[in-house]
Formats: structure tokens, sequence, C-alpha cells
């Protein structure tokens, strides 16, 4: 076999090895969120009405979440590939902005009567969301970077990450405030794989 055919098989290899990888993330989003917000629910904050709202608001944080994941993934592509991506970027941005439109009713049912720590979440999270216009501007004006991509969308759903860690620490026991530090941190990890799968756009690209 000579040394161009076994650098084709290694890349190919690499490549199926992160599409694995990222197949999992969404679907355990999904799954966590319910389970997260059903457990404070079950636990109980001192003001049950917010974990009951918490609850019913997971499966659009999640969307939410999901969205954001793909918009970046797109966006990326598009950066790096040139406009030949611009439908699929176009696309995951509507599916964002619908998402957005969906979570948007809930936040003042969710904020009032939360705890401190969750409204100030919240307000750090509308702050980054503040900057996903001139993101996008920037994309098409092709005033944009691959770092530039990956710093404001990951920094929007570290935010979410942030948000989750900070929420475990209102828990009222060390029981489930070990469980709820469990789930924020199998948040990370799946939100890391989902970062990684966009960089791979970047990595395996004629450019990269």
């Amino acid at each position: 076999m000579t040394k161009r055919a076994t650098r084709r098989t290694t890349g190919a290899s690499l490549r199926n090895r992160i599409l694995a990888i990222a197949l999992v993330p969404s679907l355990s989003l999904l799954v966590l969120g319910g389970a997260t917000a059903g457990y404070f629910a079950y636990e109980g904050f001192r003001k049950q009405n917010f974990a009951n709202r918490l609850s019913d608001a997971t499966p659009a944080i999640n969307q939410l979440m999901v969205a954001l994941q793909e918009e970046r993934r797109a966006t990326m592509a598009a950066v790096v590939l040139g406009g030949g991506q611009r439908g699929d970027m176009v696309q995951q941005r509507q599916l964002t902005d619908s998402a957005v439109a969906a979570i948007t009713p809930t936040n003042d049912a969710l904020t009032k009567d939360a705890p401190d720590v969750f409204t100030q979440g919240v307000a750090a999270l509308q702050q980054q969301f503040a900057e996903l216009p001139k993101v996008r501007q920037r994309v098409d004006n092709g005033q944009s970077s691959v770092q530039d991509v990956d710093q404001s969308y990951s920094g929007i759903l570290g935010a979410f990450v942030a948000g989750m860690r900070q929420l475990a620490r209102t828990a009222p026991d060390a029981d489930s405030a070990y469980l709820e530090r469990f789930s924020s941190d199998y948040l990370f990890a799946s939100e890391s794989m989902q970062r990684s799968r966009a960089l791979a756009v970047a990595a395996f690209s004629p450019t990269g």
C-alpha cells in the first residue's frame, strides 16, 4: 500500500470516528433536559411553580440548543467551503429563529419567582444572543473566520451549560446537587462533541 493510500485510509477512519461521535449529542440533549427538569420538579425548589415551569419549558430549551448547534455547523461550512453551503446555513438560521420565537413567551414566566442564579443566567444568555445578528452579518459580508464562528456560537451554548451548573448549586440537598452536577457535566460533554463536529468541517475542508 502506498503512503498516499495509507493517508487516505487513515483520514477516512478519522472521519468515520468523528461522524459516529456526532450522532450522539442531539438525542442525548433531548433525553437529558427532560430528566433534569423533571428531577428538579420531583425534588422541589422552594418555589414549586418554578420547577414546574422549568420542566414545561425543557423541550423548547432543547430545541433551541440543537438549532444553535446545527447553525454553528452550517455556518462553519459556509465560511470554509464558500457559497455552495449557504442554502443549508440559511435554513438552519430559520430553524434557530423559530426556536427563539417559541421560547420567548416563556421567558417572563420562567424568571418569575425563579432563583436569583437562574435570572442572572438568563440575563447573561440574552447578552450573548444579542451578538448573534452581528455574527451573521460578518459571515454574510465575508468578514468572519473559523475562530469567530466557533467563539460566537460556542459562547452562547456555553452559557446554557454554565446556567445548568449554576442551577445545581441551588439544589435543596446534597443528593440532588450531585445528580444535577452530573447532568451538567453530561451536557458539557455533549456540547463538546457537537463543537468538535463543527470544527471537523473546517479541519477536513480543502483549505483546512
